[in-house]
């Protein structure tokens, strides 16, 4: 396990969902946009897709890959499968292997080897464990609202702990990610757990945000601010900001002065209402991608650059060149 992955530059993958929908078939059972377990349900059914895209990005110069279990907390996979406890393991496990498999399966002479070299560790590929909000579990839309209803605190930990045990015991996970929080009752709840259950490895929370201001559920960035800077020791103030529009980054960035950062946005899509799909915002262009990587990387505060939603093997490999000329 890699216990210094914060301390160095990294290029972090892409959205998952959106490259498998471009690679699976419409009418494929397993499609993620059709199961309440979204990519989770092409682990299950068709594992070796999940490696396919794990290989397409580490091949375009990511470093950081996150294991394909958004979706697939324990309440998760026992409200929609059969799947045992024993079983469940053995999913959580699968996901780990095959970031490993498509690490191994990059040749050590692939694009950007040479840059990797001067920075130290050639090839080397880190695996976050994913873990997603509670939100991914009520599946109703909550992490673009941060409504979570009259949920306590001891059901938040609870439903975190399996996965969260999981990886902190798992020796291949270097990096483990509460991705897409949305509400500040289940920041606390997480970062409480960590506390409690002792975890060892570098733990990234990573936060939403529907503004510049405020996260998701309405509570402001300043209040969030204030609970990381008591509950995190100098050392560990990593802060995430996935699943925002590429343009809110910086201005959300600003509230928390001190901290480093994980990024990985999306590229700002809206509903399209006749072709029944989120589609990119119009006026936006490749240039306006390659810029903002350019200026975020410029950062030294920004130690991971990445994307969510809608971004794809393009986006990381214009993250690639940037990061790497530096």
């Amino acid at each position: 396990m890699s216990q210094n992955i914060f301390n160095k530059k990294v290029v972090l993958d892409g959205a998952l969902g959106t490259a498998l929908e471009d690679l699976i078939d419409p009418s494929a059972p397993y499609l993620p946009s059709k199961s309440p377990l979204w990519s989770g349900q092409v682990l299950l059914d068709a594992p070796e897709l999940i490696q396919k895209v794990h290989e397409m990005y580490i091949g375009a110069g990511s470093e950081v890959i996150f294991t394909s279990t958004y979706q697939l907390s324990y309440d998760s996979l026992r409200k929609h499968t059969t799947l045992s406890d024993e079983q469940i393991l053995e999913v959580w496990q699968r996901s780990i292997d095959l970031v490993r498999a498509a690490a191994l399966s990059i040749d050590e002479t692939a694009r950007y080897t040479k840059e990797k070299e001067s920075r130290g560790e050639p090839g080397k590929v880190h695996i976050a464990g994913s873990i997603g909000p509670y939100a991914a579990y009520l599946a109703n839309g909550s992490e673009y609202t941060g409504d979570y209803g009259n949920v306590t605190d001891e059901q938040l930990e609870a439903f975190h702990t399996p996965m969260l045990e999981f990886f902190t015991e798992n020796e291949a996970v270097d990096l483990i990610a509460f991705e897409t929080i949305p509400n500040f009752q289940e920041l606390k709840a997480v970062t409480k757990l960590v506390k409690r259950l002792n975890c060892k490895k570098p733990v990234l929370f990573s936060i939403t945000c529907q503004n510049l201001d405020n996260l998701t559920d309405g509570t402001p960035l300043l209040e969030v601010k204030k609970y990381l800077d008591f509950c995190l020791p100098k050392e560990q103030k990593i802060l995430g900001i996935n699943c925002v529009e590429y343009t809110l980054v910086q201005g959300i960035m600003s509230h928390f002065a001190g901290f480093k950062f994980y990024v990985y946005p999306n590229l700002g899509f809206e509903y399209d209402l006749e072709k029944h799909q989120f589609v990119i915002k119009e006026g936006r262009s490749e240039d306006d991608w390659r810029l903002f990587v350019e200026n975020l990387a410029s950062k030294e505060a920004v130690i991971g650059i990445g994307g969510c939603c809608n971004t794809g093997v393009k986006e990381i490999e214009q993250i690639s060149q940037v990061m790497y000329k530096e």
